[in-house]
C-alpha cells in the first residue's frame, strides 16, 4: 500500500486552493481599500473602493452588485484594466424639492443621451454601445445630492481602455 499518490493529490489540491485564495484574496482586499488617484491628474492609478459621490468623468468602474437599488460605493480601477463601465458625463439636477423617480429618469436619459455622441463619436441610436446612469435617491437628495453620472458600457463584455471616440 502506497500513500504517495494520496499525499501528492492532497498537495496538488492544497496548492490549487492556496493559489485560488491568493488570487481572489487580492480582489477581496482591493474591494475594501480606497481607489488611489494620481495627485496631479486625478486619474485612478490603483483599483479600490470609491464612494459613488466621488467618481468623476473618465473613471472606470466595475459592476459590484447589479441588483442593488441603491449604490454608495463602486469598485474603481485604472482604465487600462478590464472594467464594466466608464463615466462619460455628469450633470446636476436643479431644484430644492425631490422631483421624483420618473422625472429623474427622464432627465438622466435626456442628459446622458445628449452627450453620448460627443463622447463615443457616434449617435446612441446607431451605436452598439449602451449607457446607464447613477442618480440621486430621495435619501441622497435630502443630503444634497443632485448629480447624475452617465456611464457607458459595451453589452458584448468587459472594456479595456476608454470608449472615448470608439464610434461603434
Amino acid at each position: 500500500m502506497s500513500t504517495v499518490p494520496g499525499i501528492r493529490r492532497t498537495l496538488i489540491i492544497t496548492a490549487a486552493l492556496a493559489t485560488t485564495l491568493a488570487l481572489s484574496g487580492c480582489s477581496i482586499i482591493q474591494s475594501f481599500m480606497p481607489a488611489q488617484r494620481d495627485g496631479e491628474t486625478g486619474e485612478v492609478v490603483a483599483g479600490g473602493n470609491a464612494d459613488v459621490f466621488s467618481i468623476k468623468v473618465g473613471d472606470c468602474i466595475n459592476e459590484d452588485n447589479p441588483d442593488a437599488e441603491e449604490v454608495s460605493n463602486v469598485p474603481a480601477v485604472p482604465c487600462t484594466e478590464s472594467h464594466d463601465y466608464e463615466v462619460f458625463h455628469d450633470f446636476k439636477i436643479e431644484g430644492d424639492t425631490f422631483p421624483g423617480a420618473a422625472s429623474i429618469d427622464e432627465q438622466g436619459t435626456t442628459g446622458c443621451e445628449s452627450e453620448f455622441q460627443s463622447f463615443a463619436g457616434i449617435a446612441y441610436a446607431d451605436s452598439a454601445l449602451d449607457y446607464s446612469f447613477y442618480y440621486p435617491t430621495q435619501a441622497s437628495w435630502d443630503d444634497g445630492d443632485r448629480l447624475i453620472s452617465c456611464i457607458i458600457m459595451d453589452p458584448a463584455g468587459k472594456i479595456t481602455g476608454t470608449l472615448a471616440g470608439a464610434a461603434r
